[in-house]
């Protein structure tokens, strides 16, 4: 049966969703996939010439000698690279997915903002080009974040977001999203100008490694079709629990570092 909007109310699963594509909308995954390949080397090379991110690469060791200065500790962490990478086309499509169909709260009509669909999806995908700063205390977090929002404004860019991410599976992060022009070549195969953004995630060492290792068992729950009958917390065999509560107690281990820390010797 179909809603007002012509899809059908069934939400179709992910191994339908080409087809669902293809019928709705004549979306080719196979046209699509090879331009997403191309484009997003794009938007990456206009992320690396940036303003933001020159400017950034420049500063960066400025920024550690003030953090030094005022902690006597480092900021940076040894594995915090900053290589600007490009979300695979099997991560990006799947978030169209999760948008269109699996998270979208109208279905069958369109989620907020539209049906996210090749025409926009470059400027509405925030993460296609994406970056983590590694740094070793859990201040470190916030004084990046608040140096990318002071850099930012600097620049002028004005669609620079942050956010501090606390999610009940034990993930903290903050993310800055920083905007930026590049151009696309579109359904007819003409080249029109865009505006999107990258994004950086500011961590710390501990939660890197519990990113790493929980990473796809993260992706393969938000891919679920449906929520298992028992809420992992009360799971304790399940996959999920052991990683997720080993991020709480990470992050409240490092807070407690840094109480220890702030004392000053006297108080070890």
């Amino acid at each position: 049966m179909a809603g007002e909007s012509g899809v059908s109310d069934e939400k179709p699963v992910f191994v339908d969703y080409e087809k669902w594509l293809s019928d709705t909308f004549e979306v080719s995954f196979r046209v699509e996939r090879t331009r997403y390949e191309r484009e997003s080397l794009r938007i990456k090379v206009a992320a690396e010439q940036s303003d933001f991110w020159r400017t950034y690469q420049v500063e960066k060791q400025d920024r550690a000698e003030l953090y030094y200065a005022a902690t006597t500790y480092p900021l940076f962490s040894d594995a915090s690279t900053e290589q600007l990478l490009v979300k695979p086309w099997s991560s990006f499509i799947e978030k169209t997915y999760r948008v269109n169909i699996k998270d979208n709260p109208h279905w069958p009509l369109e989620p907020d903002g539209g049906w996210l669909l090749p025409k926009d999806w470059y400027s509405r995908v925030h993460d296609i080009v994406r970056t983590s700063i590694v740094v070793k205390y859990l201040d470190g977090v916030g004084h990046i974040a608040e140096y990318l929002r002071s850099l930012a404004g600097t620049l002028a860019i004005p669609d620079f977001e942050c956010t501090f991410e606390a999610r009940d599976t034990g993930y903290y992060a903050a993310h800055s999203r920083i905007g930026v022009d590049f151009n696309v070549l579109v359904e007819n195969w003409t080249e029109v100008e865009t505006h999107g953004q990258f994004e950086i995630q500011i961590t710390t060492q501990l939660q890197e490694v519990i990113r790493r290792l929980t990473h796809t068992e993260y992706e393969s729950r938000r891919m679920r079709e449906a929520e298992p009958a028992v809420k992992w917390q009360w799971d304790y065999a399940s996959e999920a629990f052991k990683p997720n509560y080993l991020g709480h107690m990470l992050h409240y281990l490092e807070g407690m570092i840094m109480e220890v820390r702030d004392r000053g010797p006297a108080s070890v």
